[in-house]
């Protein structure tokens, strides 16, 4: 069974089709007292978080990807930078992180690349695949 997720501080809240974004700490601590299967992300350098299904995870996408197609997560490469892709970083056969990545983030990482506004994804992907 669904519940319904209310928010009535709509001021400070931005309502999105596959998430909800919050503002206010105080309301996302609010919010996960209540609905304990949702987590709460914070964006690195922002006050906002990220409220979602504790479901809802790059690696368990990532892995049922993989499961479907055949492919063993030894085999996949994969790239972050913040919170929401250190367990996905940590379950690849290659998880890099790019350069301008939170700490938590690189050192969860196998390797890194260059920045991410400088093409560190390509540049990495041209060195160690092509």
């Amino acid at each position: 069974m669904h519940r319904k997720l209310v928010v009535t501080d709509l001021d400070n809240t931005l309502l999105r089709r596959d998430k909800t974004i919050v503002r206010r700490a105080e309301a996302v601590a609010e919010i996960i007292s209540r609905y304990p299967e949702f987590d709460a992300v914070n964006f690195t350098g922002e006050d906002w978080y990220q409220i979602k299904s504790r479901k809802a995870a790059k690696h368990y996408a990532l892995a049922e990807v993989c499961r479907q197609l055949g492919i063993a997560l030894s085999e996949v490469v994969s790239f972050g930078d913040d919170y929401n892709d250190i367990e996905m970083l940590r379950i690849c056969g290659a998880g890099v992180a790019v350069s301008n990545a939170i700490e938590e983030c690189k050192s969860s990482a196998a390797f890194i690349c260059g920045d991410c506004d400088y093409d560190g994804v390509a540049v990495w992907l041209e060195d160690n695949l092509l």
